[in-house]
């Protein structure tokens, strides 16, 4: 209770600091036009195979296999009253090694898929909103994953969702090193639950992440390599590797919904933001102010989007 009061003290303070400079702004004429969202994926692309297929991509954007044991088929994928089903299968028959370090040996028929519209976090679009369902597996050997990773390079890398063989979600940044949390979600393997991403320009290097469980924000994190870094999103259902060995001898199912990317245009300014000004974001659609001198760490806490 004492930390809520103190984050809505803080919440009050730093949006009155930012009401005061836009009234100073707006008689200076210097406030920019509003910013607008435009969505890239809404849940209707699972409404059905055809919807699915116009947005995704089946596989890693590099091909079938990972750093697991499990390797990735198209039929393994499916999708049905606007739910995708990832089915991983034990295999039939050696089918040897994974083409991807560490080189495990094969031993599952899995699912995966990647959004065909690489992510840009750039002064373009300085603030993304990705978010979805999942209902997922969790025992030893059960890897799914909802995530960034760096088109031309690792890192960077961003996980909002990551289940590593037990009911703790990994919520991570990699720019070379690791930020990370783990929070326990006893019934993700039971219930439908929500994560997600808010990322924001920070500045010309850094980049503000928010990850959310069931709209919580579980943890903030700054990104180092994300800033002008086309990146693919993955849902991904891979097996063992870091999830631990020997995986479940039985099929087992990942399940996913309401996969939702939206992003926010640059405002378009209606007179150039003074010499020495930065942008402060509210954090709500559109709303975004040009502030004299900014703390470069003060922003306004909360979801980014609507």
């Amino acid at each position: 209770m004492q930390c809520n009061s103190i984050n809505r003290r803080r919440i009050a303070g730093r949006a009155s600091l930012v009401l005061a400079w836009s009234a100073i702004l707006l008689l200076a004429g210097a406030v920019p036009a509003p910013a607008k969202w435009q969505t890239i994926v809404s849940g209707k692309s699972f409404k059905s195979t055809a919807a699915f297929q116009a947005s995704w991509n089946y596989n890693y954007p590099w091909g079938a296999d990972h750093n697991g044991s499990a390797r990735m088929n198209q039929t393994n994928v499916t999708v049905a009253g606007g739910v995708v089903t990832l089915t991983s299968t034990l295999t039939n028959f050696y089918e040897g090694r994974s083409r991807s370090s560490p080189h495990r040996t094969i031993r599952y028929n899995s699912g995966t898929f990647y959004l065909k519209q690489p992510i840009t976090i750039s002064p373009q679009y300085p603030v993304w909103d990705i978010s979805g369902r999942f209902k997922v597996p969790t025992q030893k050997g059960c890897w799914p994953a909802f995530w960034l990773t760096g088109v031309n390079s690792w890192p960077p890398e961003s996980d909002f969702m990551e289940f590593k063989g037990g009911t703790g979600c990994n919520q991570n940044t990699y720019n070379g090193a690791w930020q990370g949390r783990i929070t326990p979600v006893p019934t993700a393997s039971s219930a439908w639950h929500t994560y997600r991403l808010a990322a924001t320009l920070a500045n010309s290097t850094n980049v503000d992440f928010r990850y959310y469980i069931d709209g919580i924000m579980e943890t903030e994190q700054t990104a180092t390599t994300f800033v002008g870094a086309p990146c693919w999103l993955i849902i991904d259902y891979q097996m063992e590797g870091s999830s631990g060995s020997p995986g479940p001898n039985y099929t087992t199912y990942a399940y996913v919904s309401d996969i939702v990317v939206k992003r926010e245009n640059a405002p378009v300014s209606g007179a150039a933001v003074p010499k020495g000004a930065s942008r402060i974001r509210a954090q709500t659609p559109g709303d975004s102010v040009a502030v004299l001198n900014q703390n470069p760490g003060l922003d306004l806490p909360g979801p980014v989007g609507p």
